[in-house]
């Protein structure tokens, strides 16, 4: 599902190919190979690479935090005399974590 946000797809191969829009009906496709200032056809490819980093990385933290959290929840799982009474607000200023 989009957000409001627009996305960004990149096709992989010489040319690289970048479409963007408000969602996949309404997509501008560009082709940095085709821009004329070296410059800005050098910054064009560096921001698309960063993207694509800042990409895999938000994924692999996604996972890696699905990970934990599930870790965690079977930890606390077999752990009966942690387990709380009730899920009253925490009223002494402890930390609070919702693992669901």
């Amino acid at each position: 599902m989009q957000t409001a946000q627009n996305f960004l797809r990149t096709e992989k191969s010489s040319n690289m190919k970048i479409f963007i829009g408000e969602d996949s009906e309404n997509v501008i496709a560009y082709e940095t190979d085709n821009i004329n200032d070296d410059k800005k056809k050098l910054t064009s490819n560096a921001i698309i690479r960063t993207v694509s980093v800042l990409d895999m990385v938000s994924k692999a933290l996604q996972l890696a935090n699905g990970v934990y959290r599930e870790s965690l929840k079977n930890t606390l799982l077999e752990c009966e005399e942690a387990k709380l009474e009730t899920t009253e607000d925490s009223e002494n200023g402890d930390e609070e974590l919702f693992v669901g």
